[in-house]
This record gives C-alpha cells, sequence and structure tokens, in this order.
C-alpha cells in the first residue's frame, strides 16, 4: 500500500443507531446491534474471536494443525466447557504432541495415555462418549470435552448440569426420553441403557406424561452413582 502513488477509499456514513431501553443497560447488547448493522452494509459475517482466540489460531497453524481446527471458535470452546485460555493453550500444545501425522484427530491408544488411564472399559466408555461422529478419533473440541470433564472437580450436580450443557439442554424445564439418551446413550456407560432409563422415568414420571423435570433429575443423578461412569471415574481421579 505504500508504495503506490495514491490510494483510494470510500466512507460510507451510516444513520446514528439509538440505542433501545434494553440496550442502554447492556452495552454488549448495543455493541453487536451496530456490529451486526455494519456486518450487513458490507456484506461479511461476523465473529467472536477475540485476540486470544487469535493467538491460539496461530499457534495452531504453527503446529501444522489442518484447517478445521485452526478455524475453530476457540471462544465458545472457553465459555462452554469453562476453560480459561492458558488451559485451552495447554490442551491445544498437547493435542498438537499426541496428533503426530497432523491429520486433526488422536486415537483411543493415544487419548488414553494422556488421560493416564488403561486401554480398558472405562477408558472406552469415556473416549466413546466423547466420539459424537463416530470416527473413531477426537478431534480438537471433543479432545476439549474430555479434558475438562477429566481435569476438573466438580460436584456431582456440577458434573450433571455440564452434561446437560454440553448437550444443549441447561435451559429446558423438562426432558424427554430421547433428550436423556443424549445424555447417556448410545456412547455413554452401558447400565443406563433401555432398563435404566425406564427405571429413572417410571421413578420421576409415574403420571406417564412423557417427560421428567429436569430438576428432578439432576437430584436422581447426584443420588445415584449408576447414572454416569464418567462422573465417578473423575471424582476417583481428584479425590
Amino acid at each position: 500500500m505504500l508504495c503506490q502513488f495514491r490510494n483510494t477509499l470510500e466512507v460510507h456514513y451510516m444513520p446514528v443507531h439509538q440505542p433501545s431501553k434494553d440496550e442502554t443497560k447492556d452495552a454488549d447488547a448495543f455493541a453487536a446491534h451496530v456490529r451486526s448493522r455494519a456486518a450487513a452494509l458490507l456484506t461479511v459475517p461476523t465473529t467472536e474471536h477475540s485476540f486470544e482466540d487469535m493467538m491460539l489460531m496461530h499457534k495452531a497453524h504453527e503446529a501444522r494443525l489442518p484447517a478445521a481446527t485452526i478455524n475453530m471458535d476457540f471462544s465458545n470452546l472457553r465459555k462452554l466447557y469453562e476453560v480459561t485460555h492458558p488451559e485451552l493453550d495447554d490442551m491445544l500444545r498437547r493435542f498438537a504432541e499426541l496428533d503426530v501425522n497432523r491429520d486433526g484427530v488422536i486415537s483411543l491408544e493415544e487419548f488414553s495415555s494422556l488421560a493416564n488411564v488403561p486401554k480398558a472399559e472405562i477408558a472406552t466408555e469415556i473416549f466413546h462418549f466423547l466420539d459424537e461422529d463416530d470416527s473413531k478419533g477426537l478431534d480438537f473440541r471433543e479432545f476439549v470435552k474430555g479434558l475438562a470433564f477429566l481435569s476438573k472437580k466438580f460436584s456431582p450436580q456440577e458434573s450433571v448440569e455440564l452434561a446437560l450443557r454440553v448437550c444443549g439442554l441447561e435451559d429446558k424445564e423438562r426432558l424427554a426420553a430421547h433428550e436423556l439418551n443424549q445424555l447417556f446413550t448410545p456412547r455413554g456407560p452401558r447400565r443406563l441403557r433401555d432398563e435404566t432409563l425406564t427405571t429413572i422415568i417410571g421413578t420421576l414420571d409415574p403420571d406417564g406424561r412423557g417427560s421428567i423435570r429436569k430438576a428432578d433429575f439432576v437430584a436422581y443423578a447426584c443420588q445415584h452413582s449408576e447414572i454416569g461412569v464418567l462422573f465417578r471415574y473423575r471424582q476417583k481421579r481428584d479425590g
């Protein structure tokens, strides 16, 4: 640009945006609205990437990880799995160390070695629970989800609530059988299959409404250790 004899630009003055009543109380909402209007004028998408996210993307590029990993929304990962930027930085480093062939996924053996658990039933159940697309490998998002589960010491209630959030069920007041299946089958513990699911629904839905209150399920899950091998294993490891 500096080598050009002349540089031109076009300035478009947008109408002044008057904040709504809600936006006067929420600066982030006001900024998001202004940003969306500017993006619409430019016909470009918006992104939630922060400066820290760009630094992580740069490190992923330096580690020669595939584009699918590099272009991931790290900000959403941090919010969803409650990990800090330094923790996510360390997870990216360890993921790159394990992904020797740089194909963007790690195998069951690699995950077991990192989690410090034997390649046995518990490691297999954890791995397949995290392998949401049945690809027999964990991508970086699934990898972060696994380490978040394994490395943090949550109370039983926090563990169940995190699982609900990961499955996008945190805002539901009632849970149907198919939504419980999202939490525990087919990749969850084998004991929580048809028979156990029927028991839970029969206990918490005696009137046969076809769904159970989420609060009742959280309370039930906190009282019954068979609800999740993932939760029980993590508590043993941290304890």
